[in-house]
């Protein structure tokens, strides 16, 4: 309310004690009708910032975005038919999202993406777009419905990063179907492997892999069409970028486990577009009812800057995407008017840096107008600050005595992490586990926000953990509040851009600026109005 009455109601020129006392009776009032209930009650619960947010939260999860999706999730809705305003972005979701996501609505741009039949399609979109949640419904498609083709789905997923996003994505489809999904490695031993899949009986197999180059890829995509006829998924392209990007130069230690793979790779690499060719005929053969999908948002890469100046990774992923039809998502449906409106000026900004590299980023647009709070953010201009009292005034605010806010669940906490500094580890091929990293790399940091937040938990009597995670280790996961410290970061724009992204609602950025932040402050002094920045010490 307190935020709500700030924006709205502009203090006057003046500021006498009267006028002060004023405004403080029409506080009071105003606060009064936001509590009060049609029998003329007043709900107490309203005032609960953390009630408030879940109420906000509740509508943008499940997309309630129209005024006809709105009167049709209110149990007194009247089926009567009636004519409803048109919104030129949004329209009403099929009922796969309906029934197995709760989801009301969908961008006109999603639903094109759903009903596409492309066989090689690229779907370019930034974070909160609704690139994953298209692409799950778009599988649940291919092999759910009765035009089903019978085809497996395999989803490609990076094997260096342990997230707990696919052990969601199993959960989600065996839920729905027991059985249904499991998860195949295909990393060195590529015959045996492959005998795996082949003789996998799920429908929809989670493929753990990795790629040295983008040659290494097609020469994958290949084999795996040589085999069999499948659907193809690969979600979060821009990860495996990043894998293929700290992997060069290591091929002589893939081929220590994998002679035949590393020879492989050297040969491919130097005929790309013959490789690309038979990709193009296997998909096109006759009788083929093969696809393949891939979802990308280059602008959340951690080492993005570093790609900009690899002239040849440009070159071979213009290549690659030559054969496929693109579509584009750029209305943000995840989140609040205001994080919205901050993520797509900080794109604006940031795309102006990437050159040629920025048609591979789609813009951001705003999708919808409920609203909250300012991205916040705490600037720490000294190393030696302790910002603990900041973060814990950020907890109260937000848990504070409501019974309906669980933190393990409504709370996104993250640290900056040691994404940027782990390419020996990818180099050498090991399973890189980026929170056990992360804790190592920022540990200090770590136990800080650990020790808050259990020590407030235990001083309201809330018997529930809320887990800290490394910020790169979060994409596709969102949360109602994001509360997130950055600190020791050179990327500090990216990990600002993905912590932001994954609250729904409220985020609240605590930087320890040092060096690198000065970049990223100047930034934030051309927004203007979107966000608010609190320096410390004051």
């Amino acid at each position: 309310f307190c935020d709500w009455f700030d924006k709205n109601v502009p203090p006057r020129n003046s500021s006498t004690s009267s006028l002060l006392e004023t405004m403080k009776v029409q506080t009071t009032v105003l606060l009064g009708l936001w509590l009060l209930t049609a029998s003329n009650t007043w709900d107490k619960s309203k005032i609960d910032f953390g009630s408030c947010i879940l109420g906000i939260n509740s509508k943008i999860k499940n997309a309630v975005l129209t005024r006809e999706a709105c009167e049709r999730s209110d149990p007194r809705y009247n089926k009567k038919q009636r004519k409803y305003p048109k919104n030129d972005h949004i329209v009403t979701s099929s009922e796969i999202f309906s029934k197995h996501f709760d989801i009301q609505c969908l961008s006109k741009d999603q639903k094109n993406v759903f009903e596409s039949k492309s066989k090689l399609l690229w779907v370019d979109g930034p974070a909160g777009s609704g690139k994953t949640l298209v692409m799950l419904g778009k599988i649940l498609q291919l092999t759910q419905q009765p035009t089903a083709t019978g085809n497996k789905v395999l989803l490609i997923c990076p094997f260096y990063v342990n997230s707990a996003v696919e052990e969601d994505y199993v959960t989600f489809f065996n839920n729905i179907e027991p059985n249904t999904c499991s998860v195949v490695s295909l990393l060195n031993q590529w015959d045996t492997q492959f005998a795996d899949l082949r003789n996998c009986s799920s429908q929809i197999i989670l493929v753990k892999t990795y790629f040295t180059s983008i040659a290494d890829l097609v020469n994958l995509l290949c084999r795996l069409l040589e085999s069999g006829s499948y659907h193809i998924m690969i979600d979060d392209f821009h990860i495996d970028l990043f894998g293929w990007y700290v992997a060069r130069g290591s091929q002589d230690k893939a081929g220590s486990q994998d002679k035949v793979r590393s020879k492989s790779i050297s040969d491919d690499i130097s005929r790309l577009p013959d490789l690309i060719s038979n990709l193009t005929d296997l998909i096109f053969e006759e009788n083929s009812s093969s696809s393949i999908w891939i979802f990308c948002d280059m602008a959340q890469q951690d080492a993005f800057e570093e790609f900009a100046r690899g002239k040849n990774l440009l070159h071979d992923l213009q290549l690659l995407k030559r054969v496929f039809e693109e579509i584009k998502l750029e209305v943000n449906l995840r989140n609040t008017y205001d994080i919205a409106n901050f993520l797509s000026a900080m794109r604006s900004c940031f795309l102006k840096l990437l050159g040629e590299w920025e048609q591979y980023c789609p813009r951001q647009e705003i999708g919808h107008y409920y609203r909250c709070t300012l991205p916040v953010f705490h600037v720490i201009n000294d190393d030696s600050y302790d910002y603990k009292p900041i973060l814990k005034k950020e907890l109260i605010s937000i848990i504070g005595n409501s019974s309906c806010f669980d933190p393990s669940h409504h709370l996104g906490l993250l640290v900056s992490d040691a994404s940027f500094d782990c390419y020996e580890k990818l180099r050498s091929r090991q399973k890189l586990d980026i929170e056990a990293s992360s804790v190592e790399f920022n540990k200090r940091h770590y136990q800080c926000v650990s020790a808050t937040v259990d020590e407030l938990l235990k001083q309201r009597k809330i018997k529930t953990r809320v887990k800290v995670r490394a910020v790169s280790a979060c994409k596709s996961v969102e949360w109602p509040v994001v509360i997130a410290v950055i600190a020791e970061v050179k990327k500090l724009i990216p990990a600002v851009y993905i912590a932001v992204s994954r609250a729904r609602v409220h985020c609240s950025i605590i930087i320890v600026a040092g060096n690198h932040g000065k970049r990223f402050l100047k930034e934030l002094d051309s927004f203007p109005g979107l966000c608010k920045v609190i320096n410390y010490p004051n």
